[in-house]
């Protein structure tokens, strides 16, 4: 055999396995549903939306029909044309899972909507495409946005929580939840896991 067919065939085998490793690792990446121990482990209610396995189920045709055409476009917001049309540049994850939670604290019940991040930065773009006239503040290792006084939109960079709370405050609520670790989260619950 050549030198120079050894070399090909190195190479391409090289190029295989390591195209091989790159999709394992990106695939697990955006499967790994890090963003559920955001979830506490005192949750009365929890769901789940499987985005995968919607996707899946989706007809290519179909899903082309509900683009907006150009005479809508001008009526809807350019958040919503962005994450129709190219989710991924939102910042959030559409491949993971979206959980969301009920919790009752004494006689008030909160809500909160859990999706995963892969771009923080992005996502701070989008929120502030949301919400034009709404200030972010920064926190340790998180930021804020009040929605109004019953509704927060608090994120990291693993994940973003939507809460609706009822005679609670907000804020603070929105602030343990995106402080809880994996041993005060659902993950540590065998039933539900």
């Amino acid at each position: 055999m050549k030198k120079s067919v050894k070399i090909i065939l190195a190479t391409t085998g090289v190029l295989l396995i390591g195209g091989c490793l790159f999709l394992w690792y990106w695939f697990s990446k955006h499967t790994s549903d890090v963003h559920l121990k955001y979830v506490p482990k005192e949750a009365a209610a929890v769901f789940s939306i499987h985005t995968r396995e919607l996707a899946l189920k989706l007809d290519p045709a179909q899903l082309e029909s509900l683009k907006p055409v150009s005479d809508q476009v001008n009526d809807m917001p350019d958040f919503i044309v962005n994450l129709m049309t190219d989710p991924f540049s939102t910042g959030v994850d559409p491949i993971q899972n979206i959980y969301g939670f009920a919790e009752k604290r004494n006689e008030t019940t909160a809500t909160a909507l859990v999706v995963a991040l892969a771009d923080e930065s992005n996502f701070s773009k989008f929120v502030v495409k949301m919400f034009p006239s709404r200030a972010i503040e920064e926190g340790d290792g998180f930021s804020y946005l009040d929605i109004d006084e019953t509704r927060g939109l608090i994120w990291n960079d693993e994940a973003a929580v939507f809460v609706a709370v009822d005679e609670l405050d907000v804020r603070a609520y929105a602030e343990k939840v995106i402080a809880l670790t994996e041993e005060s989260s659902i993950q540590t619950n065998e039933n539900f896991m």
